[in-house]
């Protein structure tokens, strides 16, 4: 008898510890599926709560610009300077406005990019006709930014000012003012040229600017740039900004 019992206990613990692994599969596979349940409600809460219209981002550098060249809308951002004659009233003005959109004070630099290979192309002489021969004139060496005026609410704001900078820094060696006429090299990089930095727009307000450019009298005969010049010689500036906090 003894030893049937002990047969009878013996058969019995296969399909003990069959149940027990069943259980523990169960809870096991229930534990999983609330874990995936739980993650997929708290991600679509969050993607939900993300959606919500009373919480949003505040872009810290939010605004708008717009300018003109001589009344002209520029919506390119790219100026354009065509051989016009020497002197103030030939200028070319430059006029836009800056509102600032964000909820807090921005600082802004606005600046004429590096120009690319095909935007301040020269004309090159090659037969001598206005000078040495083989002198690469470029207009922008010409071109002054001679006037910068800034308001903001009608007062006048604290800048640092480009005026009296060449769109192209060459040399005066012989003339009486601005910068010689042709280059005996090419110039194979034009740095950036910097209109006004460090003005500081308030939230909410609006800057606004005018920016003279001036074909700058030097004194010689400039004729090379408005007759032979226009048949290959390009000037054109890609207008930038560049917005910070400060320190």
């Amino acid at each position: 008898m003894d030893s049937q019992n002990k047969i009878k206990k013996v058969a019995k613990l296969p399909s003990r510890k069959f149940r027990l692994f069943l259980t523990f599969l169960g809870t096991a596979v229930s534990t999983v599926a609330l874990t995936i349940t739980t993650l997929a409600w708290f991600m679509s809460t969050l993607k939900g709560g993300a959606e919500i219209p009373d919480i949003g981002v505040d872009d810290e550098y939010a605004h708008s610009f717009s300018c003109a060249l001589n009344s002209v809308p520029i919506t390119n951002g790219s100026v354009e300077f065509t051989p016009f004659y020497p002197g103030n009233v030939h200028r070319k003005t430059l006029t836009f406005s800056l509102t600032n959109l964000s909820s807090k004070t921005f600082k802004m630099n606005l600046f004429f990019e590096q120009p690319a290979a095909l935007e301040e192309v020269p004309y090159i002489d090659a037969t001598g006709k206005w000078g040495n021969a083989n002198y690469y004139y470029y207009l922008g060496s010409q071109i002054a930014l001679t006037s910068v005026s800034l308001a903001i609410d009608g007062a006048s704001p604290t800048f640092t000012s480009g005026a009296g900078n060449h769109l192209v820094e060459t040399n005066s060696v012989g003339v009486v003012k601005g910068q010689v006429n042709g280059v005996a090299n090419e110039l194979t990089s034009i740095a950036r040229f910097y209109i006004i930095q460090n003005v500081s727009v308030p939230a909410s307000k609006t800057l606004t600017g005018t920016l003279e450019f001036t074909f700058v009298d030097n004194g010689t005969d400039q004729s090379m740039y408005f007759v032979d010049w226009p048949t290959t010689g390009v000037s054109r500036r890609s207008l930038s900004a560049f917005f910070y906090r400060g320190i």
